[in-house]
């Protein structure tokens, strides 16, 4: 696949670089692509510069920089063993979801790569710092998980249903593209994956209704029916292939029910390496960057996660702030 040209690989000490880095280099020796790794190190707190004696604040951020310079180094020369073309790295100092983005918006990335923060015990299973990431970047992003490993064996798209939203049906078509393309490269079986319900159901199937539990029962097969045709012209459209690489025909996963469920679940009983879906929120509310059900689903699945922007996305994050 030649779709990505000028990939970031962003790092830190608690994540799993390692395999973050065999995913970045593999897609950009793949695609002669450009590699850029970078690592941030935040300022010191005010009450922690105070507590400090024995090193200077300012010399306590050297040495860290230093420590964090031959990580990178060591980075850098394995992504160059891989078979890399070309590889650039730094260490920033600032916030590390603000520099991250700030570096993809300077330096025009297409894809940011970072191995995901696990939070055992908490019920959050992606750091704020992450989350802010997906939130906010403008480009595609992809949270790598250790599980995932090399190659990916089974590959998850996950879809929205809304005809009427030019955007939306824009994005699903990347989705499924880039899915496809994904586990071609890999040589991964991959599957197309939406959830449903019968819009007002409840309702419908209420003695307000005046419906017989036929009728709502016929309705919902009508809505299945089209939701599955749906599925099938969207698998059955032709793939902008990339090199002519093209994968075997996906597997639909229609299931009824809560897409912040069962996109979850059909992750975990597919036993998935790597979900694609889209962070479209459609709420309207300013400063709102990535829908409801996106981010529930981003925080429950175990797996690596390649999340998309529709297209115009304007982060709200500045190179100036």
């Amino acid at each position: 696949m030649q779709r990505f040209q000028n990939i970031l690989l962003v790092v830190e000490p608690d994540a799993d670089n390692g395999t973050a880095l065999n995913e970045a280099a593999m897609l950009a020796a793949d695609n002669g692509a450009k590699l850029t790794i970078i690592d941030v190190v935040d300022r010191l707190p005010a009450d922690l510069q105070m507590a400090i004696t024995a090193v200077l604040p300012d010399e306590l951020i050297k040495l860290v920089i230093a420590e964090r310079r031959e990580v990178i180094s060591g980075l850098k020369a394995s992504a160059l063993q891989l078979g890399v073309p070309s590889v650039n790295s730094s260490v920033l100092t600032g916030r590390r979801f603000l520099e991250a983005i700030k570096a993809v918006q300077r330096e025009r990335h297409d894809l940011l790569i970072k191995a995901a923060v696990n939070q055992p015990g908490l019920l959050r299973v992606l750091s704020s710092t992450d989350m802010h990431i997906l939130r906010k970047c403008p480009c595609p992003v992809w949270m790598v998980r250790a599980k995932s490993g090399m190659p990916q064996r089974r590959v998850l798209a996950a879809v929205d249903f809304e005809p009427e939203e030019s955007d939306t049906a824009a994005l699903n078509r990347e989705i499924v593209s880039l899915a496809s393309s994904l586990a071609a490269k890999y040589a991964a079986d991959w599957h197309l994956v939406h959830a449903w319900r019968l819009p007002h159901e409840r309702f419908l199937r209420s003695a307000r209704s005046g419906l017989k539990a036929a009728e709502v029962n016929a309705l919902a097969l009508q809505e299945r029916r089209k939701r599955s045709q749906w599925l099938q012209a969207l698998l059955d459209e032709p793939a902008a292939a990339d090199g002519g690489e093209t994968a075997g025909a996906g597997r639909i996963q229609l299931r009824e029910g809560d897409p912040k469920v069962e996109v979850p679940r059909a992750a975990k009983e597919l036993e998935i390496d790597l979900v694609v879906m889209g962070t479209l929120g459609r709420v309207g509310i300013p400063g709102y960057f990535i829908g409801n059900t996106a981010e529930e689903i981003l925080e429950q699945v175990g797996c690596s996660v390649l999340a998309i922007k529709p297209a115009g996305f304007v982060s709200p994050v500045h190179t100036e702030d």
